[in-house]
């Protein structure tokens, strides 16, 4: 847990429930044959990326630490 709040700048269970609420959310369905990253990693992504937005952190470092490409990031933040 304090590794989760360090990186997601929030605790698990608040995640959970963040996740929770916004998983229904029409924004996080398509309708293609292209499968959409799960809410939870999405959300994750977003929050580690303004929780390190004023130090400098880049895109690119986002997508290193969440182990998807610059594109992704750049999708998922958009």
């Amino acid at each position: 847990p304090e590794n989760f709040c360090q990186y997601a700048q929030i605790d698990p269970s608040s995640f959970d429930l963040l996740v929770l609420k916004l998983q229904d959310h029409h924004i996080f369905h398509n309708h293609s044959y292209n499968m959409q990253m799960p809410v939870g990693h999405q959300l994750l992504i977003t929050l580690y990326r303004l929780g390190h937005y004023r130090n400098g952190v880049t895109v690119k470092q986002v997508a290193d630490w969440g182990g998807v490409s610059v594109g992704m990031v750049k999708l998922v933040i958009k």
